[in-house]
């Protein structure tokens, strides 16, 4: 493969890495404080023990978990991408 290609897949790879590592900057505090909701009503669901409570308790978790799995794709992503970012710049050094 040409040096001018792989240096534009490069580029390429590098830019959908920042924005993965800004996604995931975004997220992190996101999933901490949904997580911390999701505890609140838990406790909460088990104090008050109706059936409004245990609605709240419920789509906390469920928000905590999406938010989770959305994380967890964006880190396997980067990582990908690192897998590939480091590949290209072994073909680039090649002689």
């Amino acid at each position: 493969m040409a040096n001018w290609l792989i240096e534009r897949k490069l580029r390429k790879v590098s830019a959908r890495l920042r924005a993965l590592d800004s996604e995931l900057a975004i997220l992190e505090p996101q999933y901490l404080q949904q997580s911390q909701e999701a505890q609140d009503a838990r406790l909460e669901a088990l104090v008050a023990d109706t059936s409004g409570s245990e609605r709240s308790e419920r789509l906390a978790v469920r928000h905590a978990e999406v938010t989770n799995r959305r994380r967890q794709a964006v880190s396997q992503e980067i990582a990908d991408f690192e897998a590939l970012k480091d590949d290209l710049l072994d073909r680039l050094t090649r002689p």
